[in-house]
């Protein structure tokens, strides 16, 4: 899949007209832009869902700890220990498999 940088297609997740009614903007990139690069942030966005599914379950390729927040990835902030969702296999299958008893009784 190549990213698609189109400068007529612009998702901004900061952009608040975008944010008020984002779903135009969310079908172009699926159409248009299934990778998109935003480049003044620098970041990519994955925008069908069978690439989303296949991108979370690709741990070796994509990780969540170094966390979810732009501004905390740039920064190379180290995720405090204990934090599920910015945790990776195994530590993250391990608490999962831990906290999900006290939702499915």
């Amino acid at each position: 899949m190549t990213a698609v940088t189109d400068q007529t297609i612009y998702y901004d997740p900061y952009d608040l007209e975008i944010d008020a009614d984002p779903y135009p903007v969310y079908r172009r990139l699926r159409e248009e832009a299934p990778l998109y690069h935003n480049q003044p942030h620098d970041f990519f966005a994955v925008s069908r869902a069978d690439d989303v599914e296949a991108v979370l379950a690709d741990h070796e390729t994509f990780i969540s700890g170094r966390g979810a927040i732009l501004v905390f990835i740039r920064a190379d902030v180290e995720m405090p220990p204990g934090m599920l969702i910015f945790e990776d296999p195994p530590i993250h299958t391990r608490h999962r498999k831990l906290v999900s008893r006290v939702f499915t009784l």
